[in-house]
């Protein structure tokens, strides 16, 4: 029987037939020319050509990450700044994969995933938090047809702060680890066997120009605090509702909804409450606007940036982006350890110097891979146990999955 890829939303219950009919709708969606039938290889096909011959270098490489038809507009900038820079000074081949795009689609067969990706690429960058749709996506699904781990090298982009699986078979399915904040890396992967490289930034310069000719154009400033972040998804981590504390004329902006189906401006039933409970507090609210002129012109409309979240919730880019911007007072709470030193003791870290830190990741896992390869890495070194530089001692535990869940939800394992 063939299996479907299905989104399962935060919200089942209420999406329940706005879902069947999406299925129904997207499982069609493939031109018959292209593919005999609507799977992860036909949905995925027009987007990088098969080549064949593997290279004996990490050359081609393919980003996977997922961004919902209500968040096309919401990729991280930083990351799609660095990509083009590091594409640029370097070698590399770089292909994003949006999961998103194979909602509906047939499962054809065991191992099809790893066949598309070994047929295209060297390497597989995650970007994904821990047990986040991407994570998830990757571990149930890339292994061969006889079930042992997919020998390609993977990476993963750490979106996100929650603290890495206690099962070591989770950590094991990736070879080398990009992590966004220096506090993430000595809280977490400090003295562990694991390769990882902090690896973050934004568009400095593109953020001092936006607000220079922002501030041009003002005659005053409208708000006193402005809260820009999550109003579902994350909304236990980001803490919006603490902007309602503060006086003054005061402006909340951000995603209205979670990542279940509907239009990006309509408020989600999980965004609701907390809506609420701000317009009663006087707080007025909009949706997001895209990054860009818009957004700077209403950021130095502001005397103060409040970035309420706790060290789950994000906000590192804001915290960069504020402190770029210049002449705004950064207001974030003295229970994130992780913001604050971001605010206090770190360097603006640019897209640059993202650029440079995933390439050198690359090029360590490189010699690694020349280093096993020639027999000179020992049985205890790092990586031997990962599921890309060693896939035989990687094996998937169920081979019986009727569903590719790619559930968008938090497990009670990363939020205690």
């Amino acid at each position: 029987q063939a299996r479907k890829v299905v989104i399962v939303s935060n919200d089942v219950t209420s999406q329940k037939m706005k879902w069947l009919l999406f299925l129904l709708f997207s499982t069609n969606n493939c031109e018959k020319n292209v593919c005999e039938q609507d799977s992860i290889t036909c949905r995925w096909s027009n987007i990088v050509k098969r080549e064949g011959k593997k290279s004996k270098e990490i050359r081609r490489i393919a980003i996977m990450f997922y961004a919902p038809m209500s968040a096309r507009n919401s990729i991280d900038v930083g990351l799609e700044r660095a990509v083009s820079i590091w594409e640029a000074s370097s070698s590399r081949e770089i292909t994003w994969l949006n999961t998103a795009d194979l909602e509906g689609a047939i499962v054809a067969k065991n191992g099809e995933l790893c066949d598309f990706l070994l047929e295209r690429f060297d390497h597989l960058l995650v970007k994904s938090n821990w047990d986040y749709v991407v994570d998830r996506f990757v571990r149930e699904y890339l292994w061969t047809d006889t079930n042992q781990a997919c020998p390609i090298t993977r990476s993963l982009q750490i979106a996100g702060s929650y603290p890495p699986p206690t099962d070591q078979k989770a950590r094991d399915v990736y070879d080398l680890f990009y992590y966004e904040t220096q506090w993430y890396g000595q809280t977490f992967l400090s003295g562990k066997d694991v390769l990882a490289f902090h690896a973050f930034g934004i568009d400095a310069d593109t953020v001092r120009s936006l607000c220079q000719a922002a501030r041009s154009n003002q005659t005053n400033i409208s708000y006193d605090w402005i809260f820009i972040g999550a109003f579902a998804d994350h909304a236990g981590f980001k803490r919006p509702e603490r902007l309602a504390l503060r006086y003054g004329k005061r402006l909340a902006m951000g995603k209205l909804r979670d990542n279940s189906p509907g239009d990006a401006n309509d408020v989600s039933q999980a965004a609701r409450p907390i809506i609420n409970l701000l317009t009663k507090a006087g707080v007025e609210v909009r949706p997001p606007v895209p990054w860009g002129p818009e957004f700077f012109s209403i950021l130095v409309d502001t005397r103060h940036v409040l970035v309420p979240d706790d060290w789950r919730g994000g906000g590192e880019r804001l915290v960069l982006e504020t402190r770029a911007c210049g002449g705004l007072d950064l207001v974030i709470e003295p229970d994130n350890p992780k913001l604050n030193s971001l605010a206090t003791k770190e360097p603006i870290y640019t897209t640059l110097y993202y650029a440079g830190q995933l390439e050198a990741g690359i090029l360590e896992l490189e010699h690694r891979l020349f280093l096993k390869q020639h027999s000179l890495l020992g049985e205890n070194d790092v990586l031997t146990s990962s599921c890309g530089l060693l896939p035989t001692t990687c094996f998937k535990s169920d081979a019986a999955l009727t569903h590719v869940n790619l559930d968008d939800s938090f497990t009670a394992l990363y939020i205690q």
